[in-house]
C-alpha cells in the first residue's frame, strides 16, 4: 500500500508525464505477476507420457471435461477409462487436481500395479491424500487416509481382533446369516406380490441386507439399533392390508410384463438414515470441483445433523461396551459379543501396555468405528448387485454353480430348506470358491486404487517426480479384463522383473476369454486328479494388494459368500429385460450398478 501511495503522491515537481509514467510501471507490474501466477497454475506434463493438449490451454486442465462426466454419467470411472483406450498406451496422465502444478498418471497394467501395491508401498509410494477430498467430510482422521506411519499401525492393530478366525467365525458370520435368511425372505415375499416372475429392483434391499449385518456385529442385537432395515421391510410388506396389496397389484397390471414392479418398502429408521446419508454424500461431492470447501459447508448444512447422531450413537455404544468389560476380570473375554466389545478390550489393554488411562471415547475410536461400518457394507453390497447382473447374464455358469450345491448339499435340497450357517462356511466346495472369486474379479467395484510418489522414481520407462498422484485403474484394467499392452521387459522395474523369475507374481489371463465370466480359471489338478482352488491363477484386484489392501477383505468374503450362496440355493436368476439391464454405473465410495433389478424363480 505504501508503494503505491508513493507511486501515486502527486507532489511539487511530479508531472503529468511522470505521473503517467508511475502508472504504467504499476501496470506493467501487475500484469507481470499475473502472467507468472497463471504460468505457475498452468498444466506441467511430464515428458515422454501421452496427455491432452487442450488440457494445456487452460488452468482448469481436465477437469471441466471430467466434471461434466460426472454429472452427466456419474461415472468417472468410465471416463479414465475412456482416456486409456484413446492415449493407447498402460500409461498417461491428466490435469484435475487444483492447482495443476503437478499432473496426475494414470496406470492400467495388472502386474505393473500389482508391483507397487506389493513390493513398492511403502518405499517408493504410499496412501494418496486424494483420498481425503472425498473422505473429509464423514471421517476426517480414518486410517484410510493415513500415511504408512506409527499412527497406522496403531489404528490396524486396535482393530486385529475383527479379522480373526474366532471373530469371523463366532460373531461376524452368525450375525450376517440372520440378515441373509431376512432377505431371503423378504424376496419370497416380494415374489409373491409382483405376481411371480415378474423383476423389481434389489438395489436397496442388498445395499440394506449388508448394512443390516455389518450392524449386527458390529455392536450386537441392542433395543436402539432396532430391528433392522430388512426386518423394517419385511414386517411392513408382511403386515400389508388389503388396501396395499391391491395398489400393488394395480401398479402391476398397469406395467407391462416386461417392466419392473414397484414395491413400497416403507419407512426407514434414524440410524439407517443417517448412516446412508452421510455415505451418498461420497457420491455428491465427487461432482464437485472444490471438494474440501464443499465439505465444510456441508458439515456445517446438511450433514450437520446426521454427523452429531454418528457421534452419538458410537460413543453410545463404546460406552455400553465399557460398563459391560468392567463387569469382567481384565482376563475375562467371555462377555464379548460385537466389534465394539473387542475395540474398547483392546483399548484396555494397549492403556495398560503403554502406562496411560484408556480413552475409549477418543477420535481415533470413534473415526475407526464409523470407518467399519462403512467400508464393511459398502464394498460387498456393490459386489452383490454386480454379481447378481452377472449371473443372471450367465445361466450355464450360474446352473452349474447351483447344481454343485445340491449334489453338496442333498440332504438340504430333500428338505427344501436353506443351508445353515455351518453348511456355508464348514464345507471345502473348489468351485464354489472359484465362482465367488471370478464374482469379485468381473465385479467392477472398485473404482481406483491411488498412490503419491514419496521419492523420485520410474514407472514403465517414465521418471515420476516425488510428490506425483498415481492413479491405479481399477474396473476393466488391462491384464484382468482386458489384454495387456504389449510392454518391453526392460522398462518394467526390477522387482516386478525378480518377482516373475522367482514365480511371486500373479499368474496371467488367456487373452481369448479374459472378458468372460468364467470360474474355471481359479482351478487347478492337485496332481492327484482332484481339482482345487488356486488363488494365484491370475491378477485380482478387487481389494487391492500388500499391506495397504483392504484390511476387512477376510470379512468381505464371509458376507460375500453367505449372500451369494443362499440367493443362488434358494433362487434362479433370469435374464431381466432390456430396460432393467446394463453394466453402466455410479462413483460413489465404490462403483454401483445404475440399474440392479432381480427376476426371480423357486430353485426348489
Amino acid at each position: 500500500m505504501a508503494f503505491l501511495e508513493g507511486i501515486f503522491a502527486k507532489g511539487p515537481g511530479l508531472s503529468a508525464g511522470s505521473l503517467g509514467a508511475n502508472i504504467a510501471t504499476v501496470l506493467l507490474s501487475i500484469t507481470t505477476i499475473i502472467y507468472i501466477i497463471y504460468r505457475r497454475i498452468m498444466p506441467k506434463p511430464l515428458p515422454g507420457i501421452p496427455y491432452h493438449p487442450e488440457a494445456l490451454k487452460s488452468p482448469l486442465g481436465d477437469m471441466p471435461v471430467l466434471l461434466k462426466a460426472a454429472k452427466e454419467r456419474g461415472d468417472t470411472t468410465a471416463w479414465m477409462q475412456d482416456q486409456i483406450k484413446e492415449f493407447n498406451s498402460p500409461i498417461s496422465q491428466m490435469f484435475i487436481i487444483f492447482p495443476y502444478w503437478k499432473p496426475v498418471v494414470m496406470l492400467s497394467d495388472a502386474r505393473e500395479v500389482e508391483d507397487i501395491l506389493v513390493r513398492r508401498t511403502p518405499k517408493e509410494f504410499d496412501r494418496s491424500t486424494s483420498l481425503a477430498s472425498l473422505f473429509e467430510g464423514i471421517v476426517p482422521d480414518h486410517q484410510i487416509m493415513l500415511p504408512t506411519d506409527a499412527n497406522w499401525k496403531a489404528r490396524r492393530r486396535l482393530l486385529q481382533d475383527l479379522m480373526t478366525p474366532s471373530f469371523l467365525r463366532g460373531t461376524a458370520s452368525p450375525a450376517i446369516y440372520k440378515t441373509v435368511v431376512n432377505l431371503v425372505e423378504l424376496w419370497e415375499v416380494k415374489k409373491g406380490l409382483v405376481g411371480g416372475h415378474r423383476e423389481f429392483s434389489a438395489r436397496d434391499d442388498v445395499h440394506l441386507a449388508a448394512l443390516d449385518g455389518v450392524m449386527m456385529f458390529s455392536f450386537g442385537e441392542d433395543p436402539e439399533i432396532g430391528e433392522g432395515p430388512i426386518s423394517g421391510k419385511l414386517r411392513y410388506l408382511k403386515n400389508l392390508g388389503k388396501e396395499g396389496r391391491m395398489k400393488i397389484a394395480d401398479i402391476r397390471m398397469r406395467t407391462g410384463e416386461d417392466d419392473a414392479v414397484e414395491i413400497p418398502d416403507g419407512e426407514l429408521d434414524e440410524t439407517t438414515k443417517w448412516i446412508l446419508e452421510l455415505g451418498d454424500s461420497v457420491e455428491q461431492v465427487r461432482k464437485v470441483l472444490f471438494r474440501r470447501l464443499a465439505w465444510r459447508y456441508w458439515r456445517r448444512t446438511k450433514l450437520r445433523k446426521s454427523l452429531e447422531l454418528k457421534k452419538r450413537f458410537i460413543l453410545g455404544q463404546l460406552d455400553k461396551a465399557v460398563k459391560e468389560m468392567e463387569k469382567h476380570d481384565e482376563h475375562d473375554e467371555s462377555w464379548i459379543r460385537s466389534a465394539v466389545d473387542h475395540i474398547v478390550m483392546r483399548e484396555r489393554k494397549y492403556a495398560a501396555k503403554e502406562g496411560r488411562k484408556p480413552d475409549y471415547a477418543s477420535h481415533m475410536i470413534l473415526e475407526e468405528t464409523f470407518g467399519f461400518i462403512l467400508a464393511g457394507h459398502e464394498t460387498t453390497s456393490t459386489s452383490v448387485m454386480w454379481s447378481l447382473k452377472i449371473l443372471a447374464d450367465n445361466q450355464d455358469e450360474q446352473t452349474k454353480l447351483r447344481k454343485v450345491l445340491q449334489d453338496t448339499f442333498p440332504e438340504a435340497l430333500a428338505e427344501r430348506r436353506l443351508l445353515t450357517n455351518e453348511e456355508l462356511h464348514d464345507t471345502n466346495i473348489p468351485y464354489v470358491d472359484a465362482a465367488l472369486e471370478e464374482l469379485l474379479r468381473c465385479a467392477p467395484t472398485l473404482t481406483v486404487n491411488s498412490r503419491t510418489a514419496i521419492k523420485d522414481t520410474i514407472i514403465l520407462g517414465h521418471h515420476i517426480p516425488k510428490g506425483t498422484l498415481v492413479f491405479l485403474t481399477g474396473a476393466n484394467m488391462h491384464g484382468t479384463h482386458i489384454p495387456p499392452f504389449p510392454i518391453d521387459e526392460s522398462v518394467r522395474s526390477e522387482s516386478s522383473r525378480t518377482a516373475k523369475a522367482q514365480g511371486r507374481s500373479s499368474g496371467v489371463w488367456n487373452e481369448d476369454d479374459m472378458g468372460e465370466f468364467k470360474p474355471s480359471r481359479w482351478l487347478k489338478d492337485d496332481g492327484h486328479g482332484n481339482q482345487v482352488f488356486d488363488s494365484m491363477a491370475g491378477p485380482h484386484l478387487g481389494f487391492g494388494l500388500g499391506i495397504r489392501g483392504c484390511y476387512g477383505r477376510r470379512l468381505a468374503y464371509v458376507e460375500f459368500r453367505s449372500l451369494i450362496v443362499l440367493i443362488i440355493w434358494r433362487f434362479v436368476l433370469d435374464k431381466c429385460g432390456k430396460e432393467a439391464s446394463g453394466y453402466e454405473a455410479i462413483d460413489g465410495i465404490t462403483r454401483r450398478p445404475k440399474k440392479c433389478f432381480v427376476k426371480l424363480r423357486d430353485a426348489y
